[in-house]
């Protein structure tokens, strides 16, 4: 069993075979890296041995704050650049969670895998308590073949087969099997299937869920589905659970099946993060006749294809400016970037065009294109979000654009 640290988007060499030093591997099974490979693509670019690699195992972290959990115990840590914390209570502003005071505790955790479990068996402890008090139920509308009637005969349905023993009949049940409490169960088949939380809290884990699993369908839910939901007195305290099962299925990733073996990678996408940050910030602050809009859609011409802009800025409802986030820090943004961002400032109409990073570049731009003004910026997160996104703003000069 080996533990293997990628920091996000450097990239570490392994020699095929067993760790010769589990604290700091040399080596990697190559069913390890083959697994990673088939399961983890997303959050680490994997090349197996071949003549390119001179016979080893090449693994690069996409940009990922987590864990991946592999077979035969072994695992591979996403690490982030920027502190643990400081990345988790970005994730609580990018998620729109900063009024739920409980979550401030959680957030004390020094690693990420210190904060999935304080996640975790904050949620199973809460899904136990729930229990013991009684889940929420609604009425429900049934349908069903039965040879006891209750409720109402469909006699329309029955008059298709009169031979059959069985009526259709509807009626209405009262049952914990809805929503409100699927949504609690189907995070926690995800939390178990992750394998990631220690061993005291996979226990709570297990008996939370198959307290559930007696009187709830495993249906599976997106992390949206947990936000924006419509709580009232008997149910008030279904929202906490909630916004737990949003923190856990939000970073999750896909579940294949319901095989004993599967595995469930649980890792911040630092790059959408960076990306919502900026994003909800500059959308909270600017005021009237300034706006932003993130993730905008724009046709390409005719041509049935569109554009997904990260931010465009508008005065007055007229826009004025593109901006692109780049989580990567390089040397000088990629002419790709570049013609990218173009592309985007003369499909909007406009004569400004940002590419947006956490930390100053050591070649920066601010030169006309095309008659597109293009420069690059600093929206850094070292320091504290709102010194960080006003010394952004000043340096884009927003202000200068309202008159």
């Amino acid at each position: 069993m080996a533990e293997y640290t990628l920091v996000e988007y450097d990239e570490e060499t392994y020699r095929p075979g067993e760790p010769t030093d589990e604290q700091n591997p040399e080596r990697m099974p190559e069913d390890v890296a083959e697994t990673l490979w088939k399961e983890a693509s997303k959050q680490v670019e994997v090349e197996l041995p071949s003549i390119q690699t001179g016979g080893k195992i090449k693994l690069k972290n996409r940009g990922y704050a987590g864990r991946v959990k592999l077979p035969g115990g072994h695992s591979v840590v996403l690490e982030p650049k920027v502190q643990v914390e400081r990345v988790l209570r970005l994730l609580r502003y990018a998620e729109g969670l900063e009024s739920f005071e409980f979550l401030d505790r959680l957030y004390a955790a020094d690693t990420i895998d210190k904060f999935y479990d304080a996640v975790v068996e904050e949620l199973a402890s809460g899904v136990i308590k729930r229990q013991r008090k009684g889940l929420y139920q609604e009425y429900v509308d049934r349908k069903e073949k039965s040879e006891v009637v209750r409720g109402k005969i469909d006699f329309r349905e029955a008059s298709k087969k009169p031979w059959e023993p069985e009526l259709p009949i509807e009626y209405t049940e009262l049952t914990p099997d809805i929503e409100d409490n699927q949504i609690l169960l189907w995070t926690l088949f995800v939390a178990r299937s992750s394998g990631i939380a220690s061993d005291d809290v996979k226990g709570k884990v297990r008996r939370a869920y198959q307290s559930l699993a007696g009187m709830v369908s495993l249906e599976q839910y997106r992390a949206s589905d947990c936000l924006g939901r419509d709580y009232q007195r008997l149910n008030k305290g279904y929202e906490r659970l909630h916004v737990l099962c949003h923190i856990i299925l939000s970073q999750s990733g896909p579940v294949r099946g319901s095989g004993a073996n599967q595995m469930v990678p649980w890792a911040v996408d630092m790059e959408t993060l960076y990306e919502r940050v900026v994003a909800n910030w500059l959308d909270d602050r600017l005021e009237d006749p300034l706006s932003v809009e993130s993730q905008e859609e724009v046709e390409i011409g005719d041509s049935g294809r569109e554009f997904e802009v990260d931010l465009v800025f508008y005065r007055d409802g007229e826009p004025i400016a593109v901006a692109d986030t780049k989580y990567k820090v390089p040397e000088k943004p990629s002419t790709s970037d570049i013609s990218q961002v173009i592309s985007y400032a003369k499909t909007r109409g406009v004569e400004r065009a940002c590419l947006i990073y956490p930390e100053r570049l050591e070649e920066p731009i601010n030169t006309d294109v095309n008659g597109v003004r293009i420069e690059t910026l600093k929206f850094g997160l070292a320091g504290e979000l709102g010194d960080e996104g006003s010394d952004f703003l000043t340096e884009m000069r927003l202000p200068m654009l309202v008159s």
